[in-house]
C-alpha cells in the first residue's frame, strides 16, 4: 500500500499540514523546531515515503508533462522524431507522454482524450484533424498544437512556399510544364503548389497513390515531373522502372528529412529538404510557450523547407552523416538497405 502524507504525520506525531509545509520547503517551515524537523525526516526514511507528483501537480495546476499523439514509433522517422521530442522536453524540465494510434482512425480521438485525462499540460498532435469538423469540447481553449491544417488551432507546419518556387524554376528550365504530386494520405500542400506552379507556367495535379503502374502511366501520359512526399516510394518507383526496362522514366523530386531518405539516381533533380534539426526544438518550445504564456488568438509557426539540387543534396547528406546528432539514423540506414537499391 502506498505510504501517504497522513502516515508520515502520525509516525512523527505532528499534523499533516506541518509535514506538507516542511516537505514543500514552505517559508513557514523555517519557524519549526529542529526536533520536529528531525522527527519528520526520520518518519520519511522509516516509511520510505515518496511524494505524489500527481498530487503536487494538481495543487500547482501544472503537471510539467506534455503529450504527443503520433501514428507509430516503429519507423525510422517516427522513432527518431519521438526520441528527439523526448530529449527536447527533458531539457526544458518536462516529461513527454506518447500515445500511438497505429494508424487507427477510431483510436485518434481516444488517444487525444487519454492524454487530456492524464493531466498533460499541452499536446502536440501530428495527425490530420478534419478542418471541416469543430474541435472536441474537451480541447477548446486547451494548449493543442497541430502539425496539419485546422482553422481553430495553433499550428506548427513545414513552409513549402519558397522551396516550391525554387523547384518549379528548375523544372521550367527543362521545358517541362506539368507536375504530378503523389499523395499517399493525409494533408499535403497541393493548393500552395498550384499557386506557386502558376508563377512559372507549370500545371500541378495531385493523384492518390494506388499502384506504381498507375503513377507511371499518368506521368508518361501528361509528360509530368513527379513529386513524392515519401523517399521510400520514390525509390520503389525507380526500382520498378529499372526492373521493368522502362525506356523513358519520368524525372522526379522527393521529400528529404533524415539521412535515411538519401539516394542517388539520374532521374532525381533534387529534393524538398526539411531542416529536421530545427523542427523538434521549435515545436517543443512553442508548445511550452502555449502552456506557460497562453494567448487568446491562435497562430501558425513554421520552418521553411529548402529545395536542393542533386549536388547540394549530396553535400547535405554527407554533412548529416558526420553529425553525431544523426548517428542512430545513419547506423540504421547502413543496416537496412533495399534488396536492390541505388548508390547510397
Amino acid at each position: 500500500m502506498r505510504v501517504r502524507i497522513k502516515d508520515v504525520a502520525e509516525r512523527a506525531g505532528v499534523s499533516t499540514t506541518m509535514v506538507s509545509l516542511y516537505l514543500n520547503h514552505h517559508p513557514l517551515s523555517a519557524r519549526m523546531a529542529e526536533k520536529t524537523k528531525r522527527r519528520i525526516d526520520e518518519a520519511v526514511c522509516e516509511l520510505n515515503y515518496q511524494p505524489s507528483l500527481t498530487a503536487r501537480s494538481l495543487k500547482k495546476g501544472k503537471s510539467k508533462t506534455l503529450g504527443l499523439v503520433i501514428a507509430d514509433i516503429a519507423s525510422v522517422f517516427s522513432s527518431f522524431y519521438s526520441e528527439t521530442l523526448l530529449d527536447e522536453a527533458d531539457k526544458r524540465g518536462y516529461q513527454l507522454l506518447i500515445s500511438v494510434t497505429r494508424y487507427g482512425k477510431e483510436k485518434e480521438e481516444r488517444c487525444l482524450q487519454n492524454l487530456v485525462n492524464r493531466q498533460a499540460d499541452g499536446i502536440l498532435y501530428t495527425l490530420d484533424f478534419d478542418p471541416e469538423k469543430p474541435l472536441p469540447d474537451y480541447v477548446r481553449n486547451y494548449p493543442l498544437l497541430l502539425t496539419t491544417e485546422h482553422p481553430g488551432c495553433n499550428m506548427f507546419q513545414r513552409d513549402f512556399r519558397q522551396c516550391f518556387r525554387d523547384a518549379f524554376a528548375r523544372i521550367s528550365e527543362k521545358g517541362i510544364c506539368n507536375a504530378l504530386f503523389v499523395v499517399e494520405g493525409g494533408w499535403k500542400p497541393i493548393a500552395l503548389a498550384r499557386e506557386c506552379g502558376q508563377e512559372y507556367g507549370i500545371g500541378v495535379d495531385a493523384v492518390y497513390f494506388e499502384s506504381i503502374p498507375q503513377i507511371l502511366a499518368l506521368a508518361q501520359e501528361r509528360k509530368a515531373y513527379l513529386f513524392f512526399f515519401s523517399s521510400v516510394l520514390a525509390r520503389k518507383f525507380l526500382i520498378y522502372c529499372y526492373d521493368g526496362g522502362i525506356a523513358e522514366i519520368p524525372l522526379l523530386i522527393y521529400s528529404y528529412s533524415l539521412p535515411y531518405d538519401y539516394f542517388e539516381a539520374p532521374e532525381v533533380l533534387g529534393a524538398l529538404v526539411e531542416p529536421f534539426k530545427e523542427r523538434g526544438p521549435r515545436q517543443i518550445e512553442r508548445l511550452i510557450e502555449m502552456v506557460e504564456k497562453p494567448e487568446p488568438q491562435v497562430r501558425t509557426c513554421s520552418v521553411p523547407d529548402i529545395f536542393m539540387d542533386a549536388a547540394s543534396l549530396k553535400k547535405c547528406f554527407l554533412s548529416q552523416c558526420g553529425d553525431p546528432y544523426y548517428k542512430t539514423v545513419v547506423e540504421e540506414r547502413e543496416n537496412i538497405l533495399l534488396r536492390k537499391d541505388f548508390k547510397r
